[in-house]
């Protein structure tokens, strides 16, 4: 199954050519399903190659070593993140709150469209060492962009008086965590009935991110 980014196209065993858009493509959509439920360490390139229906020699071609095939997967996860992002902070006419806000629904917006972003995120904090590149790319980008926003809305007296990075980076976990937990918080309400919540509503989740995100973020007497 593939678990986001472009189908896997298969192709009845004929192999496609080395070079070519479409031979990349389809390694690039194999790579992300495989690597998104195998890990990097749990996925071989003859795995990748045989799902995407292409010669061995292809990934060579396209991405160099199966190392720089995985940086290509996780810059076509996070590179729309990033435009979400800049694009939700930059918007023009809105104060920084209303901004900041933006910020946490088009995480939920890009986490819709992207069910596997965890997963990889899940992967990079687990391994132990450095994060890849595209990782490291988008947490400086996604941080600077929200941060710069947090100490705009504190300048103009709607933002509470605290470490920007800190609200920064507490606005953008939220809905990954949120993303991780979901499903195993799920089946343990599910099985007490008692807990309560709503955690099979996802607007209803998000719109309780937003609610949460500018009730710790707002100054006093800045909501208005």
């Amino acid at each position: 199954m593939n678990t986001g980014g472009t189908p896997v196209a298969r192709s009845g065993g004929r192999q496609d050519p080395v070079v070519g858009a479409d031979t990349r493509r389809r390694l690039l959509a194999a790579a992300r399903e495989r690597f998104a439920a195998s890990g990097f360490a749990g996925t071989s390139v003859r795995e990748i190659t045989g799902l995407a229906g292409v010669n061995l020699a292809a990934v060579n071609y396209h991405f160099g070593t199966k190392a720089g095939l995985y940086e290509a997967v996780l810059e076509d996860v996070l590179g729309p993140l990033r435009a979400r992002i800049s694009a939700a902070c930059r918007a023009d006419g809105r104060r920084p709150l209303e901004r900041l806000e933006a910020v946490v629904r088009a995480f939920f917006a890009h986490l819709r469209e992207n069910p596997d972003h965890p997963r990889f995120m899940l992967q990079q904090l687990t391994h132990g060492g450095r994060p890849a590149a595209p990782v490291a790319r988008t947490m400086r980008h996604v941080l600077g962009e929200v941060t710069a926003v947090v100490r705009e809305g504190q300048a103009a007296g709607e933002v509470r008086d605290a470490d920007p990075v800190l609200c920064a980076l507490s606005m953008v976990a939220q809905p990954i965590q949120m993303a991780l937990m979901a499903t195993p918080l799920r089946a343990v309400i599910g099985a007490e009935p008692a807990l309560g919540g709503r955690l099979d509503e996802p607007a209803h989740i998000e719109d309780h991110a937003v609610r949460f995100a500018r009730g710790g973020l707002a100054a006093s007497g800045g909501e208005g």
